[in-house]
């Protein structure tokens, strides 16, 4: 994995500010579909491999539909058997669409990406346990563009009678696990990120002098890196174990357990570290030179996207509230 954020890295400071540039190296190179099996589309690997992308892409601070693709739109495909085609695929997920006579009717809001696709999979119950993955090109629909506060696409997309190129039926209800998994990319874009965060105070606090004195030197400066330590080792520990866990098992009480766990904790740690880091900068935190607020926007993006931390944290309380054997069995699957 340390070489493949490496890689990542050389990537990402040869395309420095040229988001066109970054996207048609990831794709030449497959790691925009690290992770999906190569019959459906990718470039083989596991979910894990497709997550050290995404974490290693939000800690360098690169703004790509990764993520959202390899994770999101190559799980759903394979679970339909559905092969992707060439350009960008993102998921337009929202429970609200329905399908009548072949044809999907409805809007998604908020979908990442979808200004930017060439194709959208879309999943649509058609009863409580069976759901259709449609394959869709995005000229068939209307997008309406909109972004979320870290400037990324986050777009509405209406389907007036629209027939898929391709439509398969799983025999599972598709939109709480992909709800779920939305939740863990999230996690774990927040993580890397908070490395990023967490690294450039370090660096800014022992290079900047204020009243004779390094800022690392200050009590309150101390104080405020600590927590942000502790919030960043706190968040890899639990999207980790998350991660793990989808290994270990696809989609049990235990997997959403850990993913539900992760989605809290980097929420909170969002919070927490994006304040901290902006009180030790100042100013310059906030200045268009300085790729601080990069971090802290999408930080603060993420944290609500995929369900915020009150969602998750209810959603812990019913599993272990509604759990028929002890807690730690629950943990363990």
């Amino acid at each position: 994995m340390e070489e493949l954020h490496q890689l990542i890295g050389r990537i990402c400071l040869d395309h420095d500010n040229d988001e066109d540039g970054l996207w048609r190296t990831l794709t030449e190179t497959g790691l925009d579909r690290a992770g999906i099996p190569e019959r459906f589309g990718g470039t083989g690997g596991d979910p894990a491999d497709a997550l050290a992308v995404a974490a290693a892409l939000a800690e360098h601070g690169a703004a790509t539909p990764v993520a959202d693709q390899s994770v999101l739109a190559g799980w759903l495909a394979a679970r339909a058997g559905i092969r992707l085609p060439t350009g960008l695929v993102v998921v337009a997920g929202d429970a609200d669409l329905r399908s009548e006579n072949g044809q999907i009717h409805g809007t998604a809001r908020r979908v990442p990406w979808a200004s930017r696709a060439g194709h959208l999979l879309v999943p649509v119950a058609t009863a409580p346990d069976r759901t259709a993955v449609a394959l869709v090109r995005v000229e068939q629909v209307r997008v309406r563009p909109g972004r979320n506060l870290a400037d990324e696409p986050r777009d509405d997309v209406e389907f007036a009678a629209v027939v898929p190129d391709e439509s398969r039926t799983v025999a599972a209800p598709a939109h709480d696990t992909l709800l779920h998994r939305a939740a863990l990319v999230r996690a774990v874009q927040i993580a890397g990120s908070l490395r990023a965060v967490l690294r450039m105070t370090l660096r800014y606090s022992t290079e900047r002098v204020q009243f004779g004195r390094r800022l690392s030197q200050l009590d309150v400066v101390r104080q405020q890196v600590a927590l942000m330590a502790g919030e960043v080792a706190a968040t890899s520990a639990a999207v980790g174990a998350a991660v793990d866990q989808l290994l270990l098992a696809n989609d049990t009480d235990a997997t959403r357990f850990a993913v539900a766990a992760a989605k809290v904790q980097a929420g909170t740690a969002a919070t927490a570290v994006a304040r901290a880091a902006h009180q030790v900068h100042g100013a310059i935190g906030v200045t268009r030179e300085y790729p601080l607020h990069r971090h802290t926007r999408r930080l603060w993006a993420w944290r609500d996207e995929s369900g915020g931390e009150e969602f998750w944290a209810r959603r812990l309380a019913a599993l272990v509230h509604g759990a028929d054997r002890p807690l730690w069995e629950t943990l363990v699957g």
